[in-house]
């Protein structure tokens, strides 16, 4: 609310939850980024930090499957 239209917010899907979570506890995450920070077109959806090669398929999907359900600007 602070930024609204000033700035563009990046990330903020934890590496660490991407790495160690399961599927449904990163959609979880995703999705309440998105509801939370995507208000005004001020957000580029990502990892907090750079992706690990460890970080399951399973997981890439989840954070997909969020922005689909979540991610579009009405």
């Amino acid at each position: 609310a602070k930024v609204n239209g000033r700035v563009c917010l990046c990330g903020n899907v934890s590496v660490g939850n991407l790495v160690l979570g399961m599927p449904q506890s990163v959609y979880d995450e995703t999705a309440a980024l998105l509801k939370t920070c995507k208000a005004g077109g001020g957000l580029a959806l990502g990892a907090s930090n750079a992706v690990q090669p460890e970080v399951k398929m399973e997981n890439y999907r989840a954070v997909i499957a969020a922005w689909k359900d979540h991610g579009q600007y009405t």
